[in-house]
């Protein structure tokens, strides 16, 4: 679960109903993949695998409950 979902199960989801939190946790997902680019980018990494392994990493994080 990540941070976001936690923030939104801990507040309730009726309180955050006139906020889209769809968007919220797409610019969260976004913000965690940009993230790992960027740190994969700095140690020289290069290739499409970087992709997926952000794409893996956030799915992983999406399954810890």
């Amino acid at each position: 679960m990540t941070p976001l979902e936690k923030f939104v199960q801990y507040i309730g989801e009726e309180k955050l109903k006139d906020h889209n939190i769809k968007f919220f946790l797409q610019v969260e997902e976004k913000c965690i993949k940009d993230a790992i680019m960027y740190s994969l980018d700095e140690d020289g990494h290069t290739g499409d695998w970087k992709l997926k392994f952000a794409d893996d990493y956030y799915k992983k994080l999406k399954e810890q409950k």
